[in-house]
């Protein structure tokens, strides 16, 4: 058994004293298992393609297009994976002592079982981390900004498919998919609006009536159609009156998700261990905390 310095985390940073790059055979910082993607469309773990060659000697490469949205970060087992104090990502190389060769997956696993159980990742500072990252993301436009949330809604144990670009027979941004209650999600970033506007309340509603009309998943009509943005709106605001409107009127919830809660969600999923309850999603109306 390997004999290995004592680990600490810190909470900044995600880092562990101590760790290093195991050369994981199935690359969770690089991607999504089949399991975790469940039929969606989200494998790849960084929203815009900016980490490289994770099995190789050196470990994972990040590119300058890294967006230090930190998903590779949270998914890395024992901590190797670092987000640096100014906003980019670092990784501690393999250590030939404590690393399996290429290909021995019966060394890999006894490293990553030692290493696994010296790291404690329930520190309770989920809040600021998940701050700091969804700040990170404030100038993100739609093509990085809509798969970062499809990313993260699929590290939080929710699977979500983007209809591909130009499909004009479904105009909805995000589906949560499930066998039995896929919900629709309207996504807008920042750079598109501020905050959650009435609009894209207006069009949540619209895609749980295509969602309904439709059998391109399978869906609920009892349950929520969600809007992620990267703020809420103010408590008192047409925003508000207009949720409150569209269930009177119609019998249909719109939840609202900002960008640093659902990192949370991710967050409590990837590094503690929740089981990511859908309940919540399908029941919300108006916001999540």
């Amino acid at each position: 058994m390997l004999v290995l310095p004592e680990a600490q985390r810190s909470p900044v940073t995600l880092g562990v004293t101590g760790a290093c790059c195991l050369r994981c055979p199935d690359e969770p910082c690089m991607r999504f298992s089949t399991v975790e993607s469940g039929g969606g469309n989200t494998i790849q773990v960084c929203p815009v393609d900016a980490i490289h060659d994770a099995r190789q000697h050196a470990g994972p490469v990040i590119s300058d297009s890294c967006v230090r949205c930190g998903l590779c970060v949270v998914r890395c087992p024992v901590g190797a994976l670092a987000l640096s104090h100014t906003g980019g990502v670092t990784v501690t190389p393999p250590n030939a002592g404590l690393t399996a060769p290429a290909g021995d997956e019966s060394v890999f696993i006894e490293n990553l079982a030692a290493q696994r159980a010296n790291v404690d990742w329930e520190d309770g500072e989920w809040a600021a981390l998940a701050m700091r990252l969804s700040e990170a993301a404030v100038g993100l436009r739609q093509d990085a900004f809509y798969p970062l949330v499809a990313h993260l809604f699929t590290a939080a144990g929710h699977p979500a498919w983007r209809p591909a670009r130009g499909d004009t027979n479904n105009r909805v941004d995000l589906i949560l998919v499930d066998d039995e209650d896929s919900l629709p999600v309207e996504v807008k970033s920042r750079v598109e609006s501020a905050v959650i506007n009435v609009k894209s309340v207006q069009q949540a509603l619209e895609n749980h009536v295509v969602m309904d009309q439709r059998d391109f998943a399978a869906t609920n009509s009892d349950s929520s159609t969600l809007v992620v943005g990267y703020e809420y709106p103010p408590a008192r605001s047409d925003v508000t009156e207009l949720i409150e409107d569209i269930a009177t009127a119609f019998g249909v919830n719109v939840g609202l998700i900002s960008l640093v809660d659902l990192y949370n969600l991710a967050l409590r999923v990837q590094l503690a261990g929740d089981s990511g309850s859908r309940t919540v999603l399908r029941e919300l109306r108006g916001r999540l905390s």
